[in-house]
């Protein structure tokens, strides 16, 4: 067994040979000759241990169930923001039902949803956060305001958002076989600190590049 290890560290017979100038012998020759010596300093690296064996990938079923939970949850901070005014008064807004037939049809939309403050985008982008739910299109909201100020990158921002695997790996999983959507709203609430902390918009900002290059992903954001 030792002989068939040490023919995957080739560099370990030729250090032997290098310093033993006068030994002459195949490589199982020398694995005899060495073990006693090499054993201890292999073992402290494991490299004379049982190969360990990488536990069994999950099933795209359980991976996708995974990803979808994630979603589902991540998207309640966008989802039960406040829809109605005072008296749950709802104002018909026609982006809606355009942003609804261009994401149900054919169409994988990348908009940017302008508006000055308090025009009701967040709310916008609330109801079809749970009309697209109601759907069963694969949504992923985010709140830009709600990204802690220590995301700097794709990674620590899928951290942050608690997935399963990256942002990009897990909405890739879920678009090869359907439409995925990614709302991000208030992008403008970290524009407004760009002086003093850039880093958790740049990383939307990259993902948002990332995400366009995608089939079957549509990207709806919000801004002032």
């Amino acid at each position: 067994a030792l002989t068939a290890r040490l023919r995957r560290f080739p560099d370990l017979v030729d250090e032997f040979f290098r310093l033993r100038h006068g030994v002459d012998g195949s490589v199982a020759d020398v694995a005899n000759a060495v073990t006693a010596r090499l054993e201890p300093f292999l073992g402290q690296r494991g490299l004379l241990a049982e190969p360990v064996m990488s536990p069994p990938r999950q099933s795209a079923e359980v991976c996708r169930a995974d990803v979808l939970a994630a979603f589902a949850a991540e998207s309640r901070k966008l989802s039960t923001w406040e829809k109605t005014l005072p008296g749950d008064i709802w104002i018909d807004r026609p982006e809606i039902d355009e942003l609804s037939r261009r994401i149900c049809g054919d169409q994988c939309p990348r908009v940017i949803l302008l508006g000055p403050p308090g025009s009701g985008k967040s709310a916008l982008l609330s109801q079809l956060c749970c009309d697209l739910n109601e759907s069963g299109i694969a949504v992923l909201g985010i709140k830009a305001d709600r990204i802690p100020r220590k995301v700097s990158s794709i990674t620590s921002l899928s951290q942050s958002l608690r997935l399963p695997a990256s942002i990009l790996d897990s909405v890739r999983s879920l678009g090869n076989d359907q439409k995925v959507v990614v709302l991000i709203d208030q992008l403008d609430a970290l524009a407004q600190l760009v002086d003093i902390h850039t880093e958790r918009l740049h990383a939307l900002l990259e993902l948002v590049h990332d995400l366009g290059r995608m089939a079957n992903v549509g990207i709806v954001c919000s801004c002032r």
